[in-house]
């Protein structure tokens, strides 16, 4: 959930948007916006909590920004959950802002969360109640039919929803994971319960690329998290330890985790390698001084498929795709340095586009990642190859990508 008082910022492109806390004679939330990525901004910041009139002892925050196009949406706490709404990139806001409603006709609390994916705009509060806009925050309604009493985190992926939260009960939590796949308007019939350890759970909520994950945190102590490619018709466990910084991408990312342990020893700390890929040194150019570059589309987990993507090589040109499931190396290979111990697999293949057009030339090859657990953990090398009259050694390489499979 959000924790930030300080300020927040979305950017799209050069547009970027700020929102942030000043006591000021005239306002306390003010944004501000660059169009060159933060190198100037608008001469004159602006208020945004026009018609808010609390005493400075209220504080304010957490605060969030977020957009989706020409659209962009702020929030933040001020006693309760105030929103304001530009449609113009942040240049110009609403007249007043918003306070948004919950149960009974009383505001949304404290804020804790927020998700946005197109029009679909999602708020949390502190005491488990969620709203949700599906007009690009004009409207609002409080969210009733999840089946989860108090909702703790919420994340959507295009019309994906997926939602963790408890049942509200102290003496006997039932921790609960619910989808939704018609962004946020019906829900499961029945949410998943998870088991409940003797403590208070921290429950992280992420959709991304068709993927669906809750990452589950006794505090203190590393935690496990469980993911679904199916919109929660069925789940699988990524089992720990997995820190507090879990997130997921296309590319690999290290979190790391404090786990306290009894006084007076020092606490031990944890890096966990996120699923994804992780670069190896560089491609070489060719044709037109363009240099052919490996990416990898869809996370490599188990009973999913990830694909291994070549781009801007010269087109209608012979590669070669080769993989390692060894370690990384650094091999010079004329002007280049090729990254495959061994070369376990290859592939030839024709890259598309027209003969002899620079940077037009592509080659996909999607791999599936067997659904048993025995390659969790592995790593697999990639590195293609094209012909390349223009190149110095008549060829170029990509990059190279190590892959880590969960």
């Amino acid at each position: 959930g959000l924790a930030r008082r300080f300020p927040a910022l979305w950017c799209d492109g050069a547009t970027c948007v700020a929102v942030w806390t000043n006591d000021r004679p005239t306002g306390r939330v003010w944004t501000n916006r660059s169009l060159d990525g933060g190198t100037t901004w608008q001469a004159t910041d602006t208020r945004l909590d026009l018609g808010v009139t609390l005493p400075t002892s209220v504080a304010v925050g957490p605060i969030d920004v977020l957009g989706a196009g020409a659209t962009v949406h702020a929030f933040w706490s001020q006693g309760w959950t105030h929103y304001q709404r530009s449609l113009d990139g942040g240049a110009t806001w609403l007249a007043q802002a918003q306070t948004l409603p919950a149960a009974g006709g009383m505001p949304l609390q404290h804020l804790v969360d927020t998700a946005l994916a197109g029009s679909i705009v999602f708020a949390v509060d502190d005491q488990g109640q969620m709203v949700r806009s599906g007009d690009g925050g004009t409207t609002w309604a409080h969210v009733t039919n999840t089946g989860v009493a108090k909702v703790h985190e919420v994340a959507i992926d295009g019309n994906q929803v997926v939602v963790a939260g408890w049942n509200g009960q102290t003496t006997n939590a039932v921790f609960l994971v619910t989808t939704s796949l018609d962004g946020g308007l019906t829900w499961q019939n029945a949410p998943l319960a998870l088991p409940s350890p003797s403590t208070v759970v921290l429950m992280h909520a992420i959709a991304r690329s068709g993927q669906l994950f809750v990452h589950i945190e006794v505090p203190g102590y590393a935690g496990d998290a469980i993911r679904s490619v199916d919109g929660g018709n069925s789940w699988h466990l990524i089992s720990g330890p997995v820190g507090g910084g879990f997130d997921v991408g296309e590319r690999r990312t290290i979190h790391v985790a404090n786990e306290p342990i009894a006084f007076p020893q020092l606490p031990q700390f944890h890096v966990y390698v996120g699923m994804g890929s992780s670069v190896r040194g560089s491609a070489t150019p060719g044709s037109g001084g363009a240099a052919p570059n490996l990416t990898s589309v869809g996370l490599p987990v188990r009973g999913a498929s990830t694909t291994l993507q070549v781009s801007a090589a010269l087109g209608g040109m012979p590669g070669l795709l080769g993989l390692s499931f060894a370690p990384p190396a650094t091999v010079p290979l004329g002007s280049a340095t090729i990254h495959l111990s061994s070369l376990d697999v290859a592939i030839a293949f024709l890259a598309t586009g027209a003969v002899g057009n620079p940077a037009a030339g592509t080659f996909a090859l999607p791999i599936a990642v067997p659904p048993g657990t025995s390659l969790v953990g592995a790593s697999l090398v990639a590195q293609a190859l094209v012909l390349d009259g223009a190149a110095v050694d008549g060829f170029t390489v990509t990059n190279a990508l190590e892959l880590w499979l969960r």
